[in-house]
């Protein structure tokens, strides 16, 4: 399924051209396209073999004037377009409680097996990879799994669930008990 969004901007009194860009934390991935600045906005068509489950930020520049660019407020991730079935499957994985104040369980409703889970920041950046043998707390079924997640900073960050056949990402939020 082919992908189309549009990416807009605010530019004052800058003419010329545009140079719009894909990073994903730091790196340069690809260059996406050129307008003119003045249209504060472009139509990208997402290709299909772009990396699904990355966090990216978008780069805009003048063409002209190196000095002259800014990146996206936010960090966004590019999702593997989804039929009926995949947009269900999310659905048989419960992740609680969210917001966390350190523990947080997902449970495993599917008959997918679970392979890896990682914890990303905003910026892209892998803060906790976990096997699951290691979290595993219903052993009856194998089906829920905790991670400890006490020694991160209060703030979102990006859940991302690996099976053999599916990759599901959800925003967690991290909070801290005032004691």
């Amino acid at each position: 399924m082919d992908t189309t969004i549009n990416i807009t901007w605010t530019s004052a009194n800058i003419s010329g051209t545009a140079n719009i860009e894909l990073f994903q934390g730091t790196s340069f991935i690809t260059s996406i396209g050129q307008c003119n600045i003045s249209n504060q906005t472009y139509s990208w068509h997402i290709p299909t073999d772009l990396f699904s489950g990355s966090v990216y930020k978008i780069k805009i520049l003048s063409a002209s004037i190196d000095s002259i660019f800014d990146f996206s407020n936010t960090y966004f991730t590019i999702l593997p377009a989804t039929g009926i079935e995949e947009n269900t499957i999310a659905d048989f994985f419960k992740i609680y409680p969210n917001p966390t104040t350190g523990e947080l369980f997902i449970e495993n409703g599917s008959d997918m097996e679970i392979q890896k889970i990682e914890v990303y920041n905003m910026l892209g950046q892998i803060i906790i990879e976990s096997t699951i043998s290691d979290n595993i707390v219903n052993t009856a079924t194998n089906k829920t799994y905790k991670l400890n997640l006490q020694s991160l900073a209060t703030g979102n960050y990006n859940l991302k669930i690996c099976t053999a056949k599916e990759l599901i990402i959800k925003q967690i939020t991290v909070g801290k008990n005032n004691k």
